[in-house]
């Protein structure tokens, strides 16, 4: 009986060893989903596992469509119910997003976008920002003050 139990606790043990656990968040998509795809585009591009990207799109929409008439009232509702959980001590939702992004476009966002193309020690990285600046200067010059508000799909595009 004694030699069975040691013999069985060791191919327990070595079972044991054999098991594996996946935390990432590759663990949650489907591989070949668009999620997944856009999500690890996403980690290349700002590095390690910031995020998982929760939206998707029906033929025809886009991000722009999640601030438009209902949906924006409803970001706004959810937002507001998150903010009244005793337990939650930030929240950031996309509507939240959008807010910080505009704040920051109508105010010191334009001076950091300029003042960011100057720092880069790499010069490849110094053109590419200055292009990008350049062109986001531009898209912002084309949207009327009056009209940068996160009911317009256009400025939603631009944030």
């Amino acid at each position: 009986m004694l030699l069975g139990a040691v013999a069985l606790t060791a191919a327990l043990f070595y079972g044991l060893t054999q098991l594996q656990f996946a935390t990432g968040q590759d663990s949650y998509l489907n591989s070949d989903s668009q999620i997944a795809l856009d999500n690890v585009a996403f980690q290349d591009q700002f590095g390690g596992e910031t995020a998982i990207l929760l939206f998707s799109a029906e033929e025809g929409k886009d991000v722009t469509d999640l601030f438009t008439g209902d949906n924006l009232a409803e970001l706004e509702r959810f937002t507001e119910e998150l903010r009244q959980i005793p337990e939650v001590e930030s929240v950031i939702t996309p509507l939240v997003s959008m807010i910080f992004s505009d704040a920051l476009l109508k105010g010191p966002g334009r001076n950091a976008l300029l003042q960011a193309s100057g720092r880069d020690p790499d010069p490849d990285g110094t053109a590419t920002r200055q292009a990008d600046v350049s062109m986001s200067l531009a898209r912002l010059g084309e949207i009327p003050g009056d009209e940068q508000v996160l009911s317009n799909p256009a400025w939603i595009e631009l944030l």
